[in-house]
């Protein structure tokens, strides 16, 4: 084996190493294999990619900022959970500047538990669904999982996905951190209220 082809082995392995770690960035083997919320919506073939975080909330606390990281003006003023049709967006931004936006509209919902949303035509070409998951551990735990599925219609799609893959990965580390942060700060704001003496 010449030099040039024992580089492109060594650079095959370790991309292929780097997929299966960002395809499920953070997920158990069991996380990543067991069926979601919507999964049935895109059928083969696709690329899947799950994400999971431990977060130190009770689920309720968790759930209402899930809803807030995309429903903005969208999300009902009375906390109720949100309607199969309503338009969530999830802005895209580097270094604090928004650069564009994913729109896309619920099409399944679990109260506080579980929402599935899936990509309007048009104006995106590419059919994805993404499932937000929120399992309470405990009184006081949260495991909350992301799906992601992308169908894949043309040869060229996989090299695409492929592509963007690492990019999708750190925007859901970084939309999971977000939420996490922000359920953390409430249910420790929530333990540190004094009780109403009697």
């Amino acid at each position: 084996m010449n030099k040039n082809a024992a580089l492109f082995v060594a650079g095959a392995a370790v991309l292929l190493a780097a997929r299966q770690y960002y395809r499920n960035w953070g997920s158990t083997k069991e996380e990543s294999r067991v069926a979601m919320p919507g999964d049935g919506l895109i059928h083969g073939p696709v690329t899947e990619t799950t994400a999971a975080e431990w977060i130190d909330a009770p689920a309720d606390v968790v759930w209402s900022h899930v809803l807030d990281v995309g429903f903005d003006e969208h999300r009902p003023t009375d906390g109720a959970a949100p309607s199969i049709g309503d338009v969530v967006r999830f802005p895209v931004t580097i270094g604090g500047r928004e650069l564009t936006g994913i729109t896309m509209s619920v099409v399944d919902v679990v109260e506080r538990r579980a929402l599935v949303l899936r990509t309007l035509h048009p104006p995106l070409p590419v059919d994805v669904t993404c499932a937000w998951l929120a399992e309470p551990r405990w009184e006081d735990r949260t495991r909350l999982i992301v799906r992601l599925r992308i169908a894949l219609r043309h040869p060229g799609d996989v090299v695409l996905a492929e592509a963007v893959g690492p990019v999708v990965a750190l925007v859901t580390r970084r939309v999971l951190a977000a939420i996490r942060s922000s359920s953390v700060g409430d249910a420790s704001h929530f333990c540190d209220v004094a009780p109403i003496p009697r």
